[in-house]
């Protein structure tokens, strides 16, 4: 049984992995990436194998939390946020699907489980039934059961299909939802958000795809991933060349997670000191790139 005394207590930056300098300059403290709490830690919980902050991640999903407590902005720092005008933030309790699919995806990279130990941590997270959408339920079974993979390809592949068929209109809706008022700029914000085909979308599909092996649906993404983002290959199944192996060895770790981005970050992008523990681009990326050597050797 998951209980909150499993849950360890470390730095901020563990968690939120940044401490955004515009944050502090404008409001006096940090209130960025409460929202992702849960996606960074289980990235972070895959990369460094790391159990507690797996652990974390199931025991806020099973509290219905975003974040955990002790993160949350107190009456005042929300106060001060609505009178300079920031109102686009989430509340602790306002969940997703995100960080049910990212801690799922964790669970299948975690190294030392057979089968059945795999199953059982899969089981335990429990997705509330309003959240469940076809998706979403049949991936989590195809984890469990293979005889529901072929269902989740098709499943996933209409998605993709739908967000490719939209993407077009994409750039339109941003420039309108920049222009707007009211209720009509909402509207654009909800289609810029949910339509469309956004590189977070397909770095988490990516993730969908790589942990149930499908083929199909990883040589269908691919046709679709930037020539940079050789995570997003890695996740598709992509066999990689010379070049890009040269290239990964010797990547030098960013700030943030430039992999479910859409463009490039140039070389000029800051980048963290060797001595910082935490490296989310870097370890993710190296923990793949190990992970396909390791396939490709046999």
């Amino acid at each position: 049984m998951l209980t909150t005394e499993l849950w360890v207590h470390r730095q901020v930056d563990t968690m939120l992995t940044y401490a955004d300098d515009y944050s502090f300059n404008v409001f006096g403290f940090d209130h960025m990436g409460r929202a992702d709490c849960i996606m960074r830690t289980a990235n972070f919980a895959a990369a460094l194998q790391d159990w507690d902050l797996l652990l974390n991640c199931m025991m806020l999903l099973k509290e219905y939390k975003r974040w955990p407590d002790w993160l949350e902005l107190d009456r005042k720092q929300k106060k001060i946020l609505k009178e300079k005008g920031y109102k686009k933030f989430r509340s602790q309790r306002s969940m997703t699907r995100d960080p049910y699919k990212y801690t799922l995806t964790s669970i299948c990279l975690m190294e030392g489980l057979n089968e059945d130990q795999r199953k059982e941590w899969i089981r335990q997270v429990r997705i509330p039934f309003w959240m469940n959408r076809s998706g979403l339920w049949l991936w989590k079974r195809a984890l469990l059961n293979k005889k529901y993979q072929r269902a989740f390809e098709w499943v996933l592949m209409r998605e993709m299909d739908w967000r490719l068929w939209t993407e077009k209109y994409r750039d339109g809706w941003k420039e309108k939802e920049k222009t707007e008022k009211g209720l009509r700029r909402y509207f654009y914000d909800r289609l810029v958000n949910n339509l469309g085909y956004p590189g977070y979308v397909k770095h988490l599909h990516g993730c969908m795809i790589y942990v149930t092996g499908s083929e199909r649906l990883g040589d269908r993404l691919l046709k679709y991933t930037p020539q940079w983002n050789h995570v997003l290959k890695i996740l598709c199944g992509s066999k990689l060349v010379h070049l890009e192996i040269d290239f990964i060895e010797n990547y030098r770790n960013k700030k943030g997670f430039q992999w479910n981005g859409e463009a490039w970050r140039s070389e000029e992008w800051r980048k963290l000191p060797e001595t910082e523990k935490y490296k989310w681009d870097k370890d993710w990326l190296d923990m793949l790139y190990n992970r396909w050597k390791k396939q490709r050797n046999g």
